[in-house]
């Protein structure tokens, strides 16, 4: 029998085949068609190719953004990365066009573009998180590929997303995680758009030169060695040279674009009428009723994301999105905004950066700054943050959890740019008791847990229990500690408290050690403990000898306390240790 995914996929690829066919065309005559090097044998390569060309070169006032690669085969293993051409596009909003696609061999190329060999599909590589963004791929597995070939292709993306208006921005990079030969990029604009450009990474500018009524922005660069990434790199940090390009003159000229798109249905307050009244007539104080619209936001409506085209930057109307009963983090946001206002506290949604951090100022204005919305409310002239996309919050509104988004973009038509948004971990701490208890040396060992979250950590807790059996809750806990205890079992069921008000979820676990004891005719009966809690938050970074920053999850608040209830009397000494550094302090 067929799983249901399996036929939807189907139907989704059947579909694409019927309407879409992939177009080409010459090359667009305002394209500068760049040389290559010849290469030699000792070009510099990495996973058994190499490129020879890198060429990036965007038409802002014709909206096409033309694209070629060149790579050379250079052993075996490269063949079926050279081999795969695979392109993806909006059809909402963009036409893929390409131009060639051919084989150079031995001097002589060999023609392999033909519109008939590709296959366009539909790959919704996000499904596991409920995002669905109705690209398409254009597919053309290349055969008969040898070592020392050069593949060459390019094609043009036609159409920039009608969200964005008559604004245009984007960015090109000169570095990549391989050696490149050549990268030429350029940038065609009206010379009245206000384009600016901004460096990063130790790039120099664009060479500017006018043709007519158009600037013309041009930056060649050769023999560009690979950037070798350290492990576990903060998600702000890009280590690879890049030019940003934005006609956004500042962030309240992005405030206004945004607002322009968060635009409520004069409908909007008589469908939702009811859920307003129901909202006013649960009684209570008025923090009780902003907390039973925030619950609606984050309980009642699920998360699910259909972000192709304008509807990636444009939320749905809040009364669609209640009546549907799903939405993405800007259509949650925008319906709790709404509810928010209509029971007369003030409220705007906000996007914000997961990625960037304390570093969006670093970046120019520009809506790809931003990958997630959340909401802003005044109350006792405070302003207060909720992220609509968490699971269902408990507690004070004060002891809301909000992640360090650092820096938010309030839709509103106040003058302001960037606002600051506090420090978000408002007592999050996990705090673990564990109790060894033994009637006698050598034999079976039980151990007693008592683990009390809070904050953040306790809402995590509180989700996870909500979603999982109690025999899945059980082989996980046991088998957190089977590591190093091979011979333990439970006793009884992993239970736990939970003190909503207080936001704390408190779990009790008992264990059966049968064999915590070794022995040896040296020391006779010996045993070990190990802090197996504290560890997982202590992972030694694989690059030692960095020269990247390292993320470190900050704050992590975690207190382990290990008791021993021994038989009788032993030998012991006293230990204190302590290290600190920039990013940590650890005290035993």
């Amino acid at each position: 029998m067929r799983s249901p995914l399996l036929l939807l996929f189907s139907i989704f690829t059947c579909s694409v085949f019927a309407q879409n066919k992939l177009q080409t065309a010459p090359e667009p005559r305002w394209v500068t068609n760049y040389q290559y090097n010849q290469p030699s044998d000792t070009l510099g390569s990495a996973n058994g190719y190499a490129y020879l060309l890198i060429s990036f070169q965007k038409n802002l006032e014709s909206d096409e953004y033309y694209y070629r690669y060149v790579m050379k085969v250079v052993s075996e293993q490269g063949l079926s990365v050279v081999s795969s051409v695979n392109e993806s596009f909006d059809p909402s909003y963009q036409k893929l066009v390409f131009h060639t696609l051919k084989i150079t061999r031995d001097g002589k190329i060999i023609d392999k573009l033909d519109p008939n060999k590709f296959e366009v599909i539909r790959r919704e590589e996000d499904l596991s998180r409920a995002i669905y963004d109705k690209s398409l791929n254009a597919i053309y597995n290349l055969p008969d590929v040898r070592v020392g070939d050069i593949v060459e292709y390019s094609f043009t993306l036609k159409g920039f997303n009608p969200a964005f208006g008559k604004h245009r921005f984007g960015k090109f990079y000169f570095q990549y995680g391989l050696p490149v030969a050549k990268f030429a990029h350029r940038v065609v604009a009206s010379n009245d758009r206000p384009l600016a450009f901004k460096e990063f990474g130790g790039c120099q500018p664009f060479v500017k030169t006018t043709e007519g009524k158009l600037n013309v922005f041009e930056k060649i660069v050769e023999n560009v060695p690979a950037v070798l990434e350290d492990d576990a790199l903060p998600s702000w940090y890009d280590p690879y040279a890049k030019i940003q390009f934005s006609d956004f003159q500042s962030w309240s000229e992005l405030k206004q674009w945004a607002l322009n798109l968060y635009q409520h249905d004069p409908k909007t307050k008589k469908e939702l009428q009811h859920v307003v009244d129901r909202i006013q007539a649960s009684g209570g104080s008025m923090e009780d009723k902003v907390k039973e619209a925030i619950r609606i936001a984050q309980g009642d409506i699920r998360y699910l994301s259909f972000s192709d085209g304008i509807h990636g930057y444009k939320p749905h109307s809040p009364a669609q999105v209640y009546e549907q009963k799903y939405g993405d983090c800007k259509d949650k946001s925008f319906l709790l905004s709404f509810l928010l206002n209509q029971i007369g506290i003030e409220s705007y949604p906000a996007l914000v950066s997961t990625d960037y951090g304390r570093t969006l100022k670093e970046v120019l204005p520009n809506p790809w700054a931003f990958n997630h919305c959340i909401v802003q409310f005044i109350a006792h002239d405070s302003a207060y943050w909720i992220d609509p996309t968490m699971n269902a919050q408990v507690g004070t509104l004060k002891s809301y959890f909000i992640p360090s988004y650092e820096y938010a973009l309030v839709i509103n038509s106040k003058a302001n740019e960037l606002d600051s948004i506090p420090f978000g971990y408002k007592d999050s701490r996990i705090e673990v008791l564990e109790e060894y208890a033994m009637d006698a040396f050598g034999i079976d060992v039980r151990l007693k847990v008592e683990t009390r979250y809070y904050g953040d950590e306790a809402e995590e807790m509180r989700s996870y229990f909500l979603r999982n059996t109690t025999q899945e809750i059980n082989k996980n806990f046991v088998n957190f500690y089977s590591s190093d205890y091979s011979k333990i079992s439970l006793v009884g069921d992993v239970t736990y408290q939970d003190d909503k008000l207080a936001n704390v979820i408190i779990t009790h676990e008992e264990y059966l050690v049968k064999n915590f004891w070794t022995y040896d005719e040296k020391n006779g009966e010996t045993a070990s403990i190990y802090a197996r809690v504290l560890s997982t938050y202590l992972k030694k970074p694989e690059t030692k000898l960095r020269t990247m920053p390292l993320k470190v999850v900050h704050p992590t608040e975690i207190y382990q306390t290990i008791k021993i209830y021994l038989p009788e009397e032993i030998n012991s000494e006293d230990y204190n240790n302590e290290i600190e550094s920039d990013g940590f302090i650890f005290r035993a």
